[in-house]
């Protein structure tokens, strides 16, 4: 564990893209703009290299004409009518796209935790097209805007976590919890080591217990 990326760490990785080339504009026209652009760049790159991505506080990267916006869905700050608002005006725009975290369980899909993108909005439902990445295991689905906002709103129990330093500190064990059994070990005290060794590493990395959420990429 983790078994994958949070949400922050996805929000870093589309904000290190949009630094890169061809995205990065480094020239100018004169020395105010060389000295603005400098600012934005070292600005943007010391909120990439901060500990995590605020809610609702994306660092955008003012010289690219991209920004990337995580939201949170913490349902004492963010409405059912919030989060729609924001990925309807998103889906209307055509230069945004959104990649949202949400709880497989809570749709009442086999698995946990999982993220792809929004491709529609269906008014007369009130639903919200998810178009999953794992095409092998489930199609795109239309889901009500409720049951995405609870699926959202579900807490990811390692939501945030010390990266990458304690991932550093994982042993073996840790790394992979069920597979550290021998064959002599009976099935109920295979799966005991298991759990104790994933509930270790939980601890070892530091996780804490987030609402899951969206991430909104535009082009200004």
């Amino acid at each position: 564990p983790p078994y994958g990326l949070n949400l922050a760490q996805v929000t870093k990785l589309l904000q290190c893209h949009f630094l890169s080339s061809p995205y990065y504009d480094t020239s100018s026209s004169s020395s105010s703009t060389s000295s603005s652009s400098s600012s934005g760049s070292s600005t943007t790159k010391a909120a990439l290299a901060g500990e995590a991505v605020q809610d609702d506080g994306a660092f955008l990267t003012d010289n690219t004409g991209f920004s990337v916006k995580l939201t949170y869905v913490d349902k004492t700050r963010v409405t059912l009518g919030k989060m729609r608002f924001d990925l309807r005006t998103a889906l209307k725009e055509p230069h945004s796209r959104i990649i949202i975290g949400y709880s497989r369980k809570a749709l009442g899909q086999v698995g946990g935790g999982h993220i792809s993108p929004i491709g529609s909005y269906h008014p007369p439902t009130d639903s919200f097209l998810i178009m999953d990445v794992s095409k092998y295991k489930y199609p795109p689905v239309w889901v009500p805007a409720q049951a995405l906002y609870e699926a959202m709103a579900e807490n990811d129990d390692c939501g945030k976590w010390d990266y990458p330093s304690a991932q550093l500190k994982l042993t073996k064990e840790m790394k992979h919890p069920f597979a550290s059994q021998t064959n002599d070990d009976s099935e109920n005290t295979a799966a005991d080591a298991g759990m104790n060794w994933y509930q270790e590493a939980m601890g070892v990395l530091g996780c804490a217990s987030i609402p899951r959420g969206y991430v909104v990429v535009k082009r200004n």
